[in-house]
């Protein structure tokens, strides 16, 4: 049965490094830990920990979840790296999560009735940041994108009664109109939570594409910085 089946789920692409455990969509166990950028050396240990409170192993796990991203670089490379090379070991369906989607399903129980969208905005660790736009029933209204604050500002006036949430959100909260509401979560500790509950969902919608050994990739909005060495600045010269 689907409520006896085991799915782990991490999120890395965000501050911190989160894992939860669930049981159909039942949280059995959770760990989050701070350290941004220790996630490389503290995923595995979160992982073995969640196992241990549920006293199972690895090969009773039935699905993986993971965030795709946007989000840090570094994080979206440990993230998935580490689940999909155990999707590939344990030979079990693997679903990737936007950062987006983890943000405005984590915010769902706290949207009030007269908000009929969801804004996600999302660090970029730049100038500008990532945003989404969704119907209050996850329904993607935009396509993600980055923007300047100047810009997401006009979308905020445009988009009136709109939820906004996401670990960015808090710039722009001084420009909230009275029709827009802003969530005081910002960075949520149990991200990954979502993340399970919308793997399994997105999974029962396609078990057969799903069950095809299909590996997520990550989701750029923009290429990673890239800084050349001065060696290698003289040798191109």
């Amino acid at each position: 049965m689907i409520s006896d089946l085991y799915i782990l789920a991490v999120d890395t692409a965000t501050t911190g490094c989160s894992v939860a455990l669930l049981q159909g969509e039942t949280l059995k166990a959770h760990r989050y830990d701070k350290g941004q950028f220790d996630q490389g050396k503290i995923l595995f240990s979160l992982i073995d920990s969640v196992l241990k409170d549920e006293n199972i192993s690895f090969k009773d796990l039935a699905l993986l979840a993971t965030t795709t991203g946007p989000g840090s670089f570094t994080g979206l490379r440990i993230g998935l790296s580490a689940m999909r090379g155990l999707a590939l070991a344990l030979d079990i369906p693997i679903i990737g999560i936007t950062t987006f989607e983890m943000f405005a399903h984590a915010s769902l129980e706290r949207i009030p009735d007269n908000c009929q969208n969801i804004l996600v905005i999302t660090e970029s660790r730049r100038r500008d940041l990532y945003i989404q736009l969704f119907s209050r029933d996850l329904t993607e209204i935009e396509e993600g994108s980055s923007a300047e604050v100047g810009d997401i500002k006009k979308k905020m006036s445009l988009n009136k009664s709109c939820f906004i949430t996401g670990d960015a959100a808090v710039k722009l909260i001084v420009e909230a109109s009275d029709n827009n509401v802003f969530d005081n979560e910002g960075i949520i500790d149990s991200s990954a939570q979502s993340v399970a509950i919308l793997g399994m969902q997105k999974y029962l919608k396609n078990i057969s594409w799903y069950s095809g050994k299909n590996l997520p990739a990550p989701l750029y909005l923009r290429a990673p910085d890239v800084t050349t060495s001065n060696k290698l600045r003289k040798l191109a010269e």
